[in-house]
């Protein structure tokens, strides 16, 4: 489908000669790259107006931001006000925008408060961004980097992020700050208010998570400390946002051991991957997917299905440990006997108690699928409607849903009418970009919108996605928050309905989204005064 791509080792002397003859190269390179990848530039200037000097605007959370923007609205911003529930990672983000050249500092002067809590300060890093396959790149947020000053100018607008992490030892109550942008002549100065809610977020009640969810490092190509260290700060930010599974990757699966007839399973690393899991969230289940296998159930198993899935829920009772579902297929081809390739090993595993997912869409007149699905213990379906998932129920099958949206739409009000449509699992792509050099998007399979970067220094990296998903999980939380103190009739809960699934998207803007979660919120204070 795609020409070969040849790499090649160019050695020169070091001497002029041999300097130009390998700046010739370098030349030719520049220029097919230029050539195979043709900048684009997304600058959004229409009908907004250059800064007129330091200028700080309210985005969005997970709004990508373009290096050429404009502000989009002139007004100065004097003061910001938001209420939140314990459990709850209240989110600013903010476009900078400067009419010279500059760097800025940026700086918090939090009030003290209740319990310990300090606001994490990033700006956006740009990186080069494309479609498929090859043609038109571009520069966008990539990543957020932790550091409190960073370059500006008119040709490089910012965005920047203020976290505050609101636990339980903080308490209800006010929490006031003032975040101060300083330039090199103008500072801007904004007072912020956030409510805290005599509340703590709910569960998702079915497990949540991301394919590739963990560092996709092997432990043997990295320190082992720093191995973990990465490992635990990655599952902090997703257990804590309400993530509810977790998908593993290098070096976290578990080991099949035979004593001679008797099967026993070994997982060191995985055990404790879990255990730290734990540690910041509830974990209903493990996936495995490049992670977490408990053993090959894709082709030949090496030991007799019921003798393995016995001997796995026996280890998995043992130790304690979520629901592990196997990956026993990713969308086989229908008509080329992949189908039945699959099949052959799968209908013996239906006979055990061994959890098998697999990665499909409804192909319901399809008689060949159906019998994929009937042997499936969990189908996971991709293009679907309500009823094709009340159907996999009636076959005796638990339904899950993957890759349905990884936004603020998509982990919203889509997962939160996926669980009241009978959804038991969902799983998104992807925790970490691994198809391609994640780190220089034009050298990869497809674009790298991943929901994390890993630093060598800061670790973690948050993405413009993730943001936005994190956004999408809160306002899901807070509804479920509200369905435990509200009434049946109550007004705040006509805000979401399951009417127009998966049909509605382009109607649910951050906008509106944003005024739904306000009302829920304020509905929520309400209830709560009224229990004291």
């Amino acid at each position: 489908m795609y020409p070969l791509r040849i790499a090649g080792l160019i050695i020169a002397p070091d001497t002029k000669v041999g300097r130009a003859f390998i700046g010739n190269h370098i030349a030719k390179q520049e220029k097919t790259i230029k050539q195979t990848f043709t900048a684009t530039d997304k600058g959004r200037r229409e009908k907004r107006r250059a800064p007129k000097g330091l200028h700080v605007e309210r985005l969005p959370v997970g709004q990508i931001m373009y290096p050429r923007d404009y502000p989009e609205s002139a007004a100065r911003i004097k003061a910001l006000s938001v209420t939140a529930v314990a459990g709850q990672t209240v989110t600013i983000q903010l476009g900078i925008y400067s009419k010279v050249n500059e760097t800025v500092a940026v700086s918090s002067t939090l009030k003290a408060t209740k319990g310990k809590m300090t606001p994490e300060i990033s700006y956006g890093v740009y990186m080069p961004m494309r479609p498929y396959g090859i043609g038109a790149c571009w520069l966008e947020v990539n990543h957020y980097r932790p550091e409190t000053s960073f370059t500006l100018g008119p040709n490089l607008s910012r965005t920047l992020v203020i976290e505050y992490p609101i636990s339980k030892a903080n308490g209800a109550g006010i929490i006031e700050d003032t975040v101060t942008v300083k330039g090199k002549k103008n500072s801007i100065s904004i007072p912020i208010k956030i409510r805290v809610l005599d509340l703590e977020l709910a569960d998702l009640p079915i497990p949540v998570g991301l394919l590739q969810n963990s560092l996709q490092i092997n432990p043997k190509e990295m320190d082992n400390a720093a191995w973990w260290k990465n490992q635990e700060d990655f599952l902090r930010e997703q257990m804590r946002a309400g993530l509810t599974a977790v998908s593993g990757g290098p070096g976290l699966s578990y080991r099949a051991v035979k004593n001679g007839d008797k099967l026993s399973f070994t997982g060191e690393n995985p055990e404790r991957y879990i255990a730290i899991a734990r540690k910041y969230g509830t974990v209903r289940a493990a996936v495995s997917y490049f992670g977490f296998s408990p053993g090959n159930v894709r082709g030949r198993l090496g030991h007799e299905p019921m003798a393995f899935a016995e001997a796995w829920m026996a280890y998995e009772k043992a130790k304690n440990l979520p629901p592990h579902f196997v990956n026993a297929y990713d969308e086989p081809s229908r008509g080329t006997g992949a189908t039945q390739k699959v099949l052959a090993y799968l209908k013996p595993l239906k006979k055990t108690k061994l959890r098998t997912i697999g990665w499909t869409s409804w192909h319901g007149k399809s008689q060949e699928w159906l019998e994929l699905a009937k042997n499936t213990y969990a189908p996971a379906l991709n293009i679907h409607t309500l009823d094709n998932r009340k159907k996999i129920k009636e076959m005796g099958m638990h339904p899950w849903v993957y890759n349905n949206g990884l936004d603020r739409y998509g982990m919203g009000i889509h997962l939160w009418r996926g669980i009241k449509g009978g959804c038991e699992g969902r799983m998104e792509w992807t925790g970490m970009f691994t198809q391609g050099f994640g780190f220089y998007n034009l050298d990869g399979r497809e674009p790298s919108r991943s929901s994390f970067m890993v630093h060598r220094r800061f670790g973690c990296l948050k993405t413009s996605r993730w943001l936005s998903v994190r956004e999408g999980l809160l306002d899901c939380r807070i509804r479920l928050t509200l369905e435990k103190l509200a009434t049946k009739n109550d007004p705040a809960l006509l805000l979401w309905t399951l009417a127009n699934y998966r049909k509605d998207r382009g109607k649910w803007t951050d906008k509106k989204l944003d005024e739904a979660r306000a009302k829920m919120l304020a509905r929520l204070l309400e209830l709560s005064a009224k229990k004291k």
